[in-house]
């Protein structure tokens, strides 16, 4: 968590459905739970998986006083490659495919600062810039070109590089050997003076992996970067397992699907917070890696969309400055202007809340794999890495 804003409390998110009475009945309540009971207990996607891991980084971690294994578990390795990336350079890029960028953008946009790259590596409390290149099928060359102008080409003094604020360093997400990375390496390696870190692009090496980037070690690693606080994102990823754990019939996942239930029919996401504009992608992405029965609308256009889901932020994260008043968060819901929709309420914009929120999504959506019977593994690839966090 950025150092600049004090520890905000832990409160569960709220799913609050709405079913016009056109809509198709949101049935089937035990069917429902007994996915979602076979899903937490025996997961058959990769995304899933990754998720449920969680708990056991966070033991291996020691995240309670009784900290005595905690150098020896992968989140502190990770934690600390990341802090030797930091103190290495002031810029990172970050390359990769489409759906791990896309959980990153996520992370950064809800909990880092708003303005993180425009502040003095001082104000961001030493920590580097970000700047993405996604790399499937391939870089766009123009991006390429154009990271090289902004890295500045080789270091040329002699017997020494460049001062920390003008070190840029890369960190690749996927296989060494996979060519676009590769090539991408080979043109912005000199630039950055051959400071390069591979990360592994997902559990079991599938895409599918990847549309649970905001967890992986790639999304970790990118938050830790920018100073947010990734244990405490795995820590409300996991209260909303226990949540699905406890009350499978009540939990928000069973409720969220309730409210979906119905034909494959497109939907749209829509955000009352800036800070969650990457959320529409990041879904489109889980949608479509996970198999998953109903496409994804933009969220600026829902006129298309049968089923709107709405996120809303909740409280800021910071007190608000003099200026116009606030507009008021409506309490209600939406008006029903699509087939169905429903609210999922967040208490605001943080790393705990953003937890719950990206395992509400992962594991509804594996829910609804599960009743249609959608197959979830379209899309796979063989992994990797030449480093592993």
């Amino acid at each position: 968590m950025s150092v600049l804003r004090p520890r905000p409390p832990e409160e569960p998110l709220e799913v609050e459905g709405v079913s016009p009475a056109a809509a198709v009945e949101a049935g089937h309540p035990e069917r429902i739970a007994a996915a979602l009971a076979a899903v937490v207990d025996a997961p058959d996607d990769p995304a899933t998986r990754a998720l449920l891991a969680v708990d056991t980084l966070l033991a291996d971690y020691g995240i309670t006083r009784s900290t005595a294994t905690r150098r020896d578990s992968r989140l502190f390795a990770l934690l600390g490659a990341a802090r030797e990336v930091a103190a290495a350079a002031d810029r990172i890029v970050v390359i990769g495919p489409a759906v791990d960028l896309a959980g990153l953008r996520l992370v950064l946009a809800a909990c880092a600062h708003p303005w993180h790259d425009h502040l003095g590596r001082g104000e961001r409390g030493g920590r580097p810039r970000l700047a993405f290149l996604p790399a499937d099928p391939a870089p766009d060359p123009d991006a390429l070109a154009g990271l090289v102008d902004l890295l500045g080409g080789p270091a040329t003094p002699a017997g020494g590089g460049r001062d920390l604020l003008d070190r840029a360093a890369l960190v690749v997400i996927g296989r060494g050997g996979d060519p676009p990375l590769r090539d991408a390496v080979a043109v912005l390696g000199p630039a950055v003076e051959h400071r390069v870190t591979w990360v592994a692009d997902g559990a079991d090496g599938g895409a599918a992996a990847n549309a649970g980037a905001p967890l992986a070690p790639a999304g970790l690693l990118a938050g830790a970067l920018a100073g947010i606080d990734v244990v405490r994102l795995l820590v409300g990823a996991a209260a909303l397992v226990a949540r699905c754990r406890g009350e499978t019939a009540t939990s928000p996942v069973a409720m969220l699907v309730r409210a979906l239930a119905g034909p494959s029919s497109p939907r749209s996401i829509g955000v009352d917070a800036s800070a969650l504009g990457p959320l529409a992608e990041w879904y489109g992405h889980l949608l479509h890696t996970a198999g998953a029965p109903a496409a994804l609308v933009t969220h600026g256009d829902p006129s298309g969309a049968a089923v709107r889901i709405l996120v809303r932020g909740g409280r800021p994260r910071r007190t608000p400055v003099a200026g116009p008043p606030p507009r008021p968060v409506v309490a209600g819901p939406p008006p029903a202007a699509f087939g169905r929709s429903v609210v999922v309420r967040l208490p605001r914009v943080d790393e705990h809340s953003l937890g719950q929120l990206v395992a509400l999504l992962i594991l509804t959506t594996a829910v609804e794999r599960r009743l249609t019977g959608a197959d979830g593994s379209r899309g796979e690839r063989c992994g990797g890495a030449a480093r592993r966090l």
